[in-house]
């Protein structure tokens, strides 16, 4: 067979070295299986992300979990993707966001009526009145 592979001719599938791609460790350089990121060494099972405040409630506990998502995107296609304030459009530094127009804290509700769109600068000037 080697003698075949020295004239040229292709070997067959089986003796053919298989690559694998690879990639390396983050922290140590190693190479790795491509996809993954660190070496079994380097990797964390099971470790629990941090959160900025560990004191404060996560969002879906303090009512803005997946429900909320949906609705908060209905009102946005409901507004014409557009600031109801001064009618900016959004974008990576002043995105838009679901305002209520009455504070849940004052009594307000997560129905369609008591929210507005608005873009991040319109939403921090009108503050919690």
């Amino acid at each position: 067979m080697r003698s075949e592979w020295r004239t040229g001719l292709p070997r067959p599938y089986s003796e053919r070295e298989t690559r694998v791609p690879k990639s390396a460790c983050m922290v140590c350089r190693t190479l790795i299986p491509l996809g993954q990121t660190r070496c079994p060494e380097h990797r964390v099972k099971d470790k629990p992300r941090a959160r900025r405040n560990p004191d404060r409630p996560t969002a879906s506990q303090r009512g803005y979990g997946s429900a909320w998502q949906k609705l908060r995107q209905a009102i946005i296609i409901r507004d014409g993707k557009r600031c109801q304030a001064c009618g900016h459009r959004g974008d990576r530094d002043n995105p838009l966001s679901v305002d209520h127009v009455m504070p849940k804290s004052k009594g307000g509700t997560d129905s369609a009526s008591n929210l507005i769109t608005l873009c991040r600068k319109c939403n921090s000037s009108k503050r919690d009145r």
